[in-house]
């Protein structure tokens, strides 16, 4: 009787075992799965011939996007200027504009004062400071809640404002250069039925390069427009 347990207790284990190394077996082949549907999509998009010069590629695209990054923090400079970062609670908050003091309203409520023809809508808010400044000088106990409202919301339109105008110009910026690959895949694809794959490869490299090369070209005009718009000094 007891030998028999021991028996049961075995197999159950076995098939714990088993089934166990079956789940992780799964689980690993899905996310390879996964990995390598997104490793395809990026190949189509950048090199969809599959070539080793898609590390060139990808290089480029690599140094674009350090790129706008920088950019990024030389245009939010002016609306971000705080304090030196010191606990690491503070560090992981960096970039959120609630830390900020930047939405102390929902940014739906702002519509209708961004929709009036005020010029001084556009008035330049650069520092904290002024933010601060602007907000504060609306807390006065002669107003009424709904004017203190008001008069916040007016003084966060701006950053709104600018915030708006870098989001359209990125996603310009991005459409053309997805528009100007997809001509490039044509042409390649165009090729390929013409049966001459070599020179199509090498005339794939050539049209990719100048497209990115073109685009890298237009970020300094794009980041000019963006600084005379947020009223930004050289």
């Amino acid at each position: 009787m007891m030998m028999e347990n021991k028996r049961n207790v075995c197999s159950l284990e076995d098939n714990s075992i088993k089934r166990h190394k079956s789940d992780l077996s799964f689980s690993s082949k899905e996310r390879k799965d996964k990995v390598g549907e997104r490793i395809s999509a990026l190949q189509q998009l950048v090199s969809p011939y599959g070539k080793t010069d898609t590390a060139s590629v990808l290089l480029e695209a690599m140094q674009y996007i350090q790129f706008l990054q920088e950019q990024v923090k030389v245009l939010s400079a002016p609306y971000l200027q705080t304090t030196p970062i010191t606990t690491h609670e503070e560090e992981l908050g960096e970039y959120r504009l609630r830390s900020r003091g930047l939405c102390l309203v929902p940014m739906e409520y702002t519509v209708g004062v961004a929709q009036t023809n005020g010029a001084d809508i556009w008035a330049p808010v650069k520092t904290p400071q002024a933010y601060f400044k602007c907000a504060y000088e609306c807390f006065d106990r002669r107003r009424h809640q709904e004017e203190i409202s008001n008069c916040v919301e007016h003084c966060s339109v701006p950053v709104v404002k600018s915030q708006q105008h870098f989001e359209n110009e990125m996603a310009q910026f991005q459409e053309r250069l997805n528009r100007s690959l997809v001509v490039c895949q044509d042409k390649f694809e165009a090729a390929k039925l013409q049966k001459i794959r070599h020179e199509a490869v090498n005339e794939m490299e050539r049209c990719v390069h100048k497209v990115i090369e073109e685009n890298l070209n237009t970020l300094p005009h794009i980041v000019q427009r963006m600084k005379t718009a947020f009223n930004i000094a050289n």
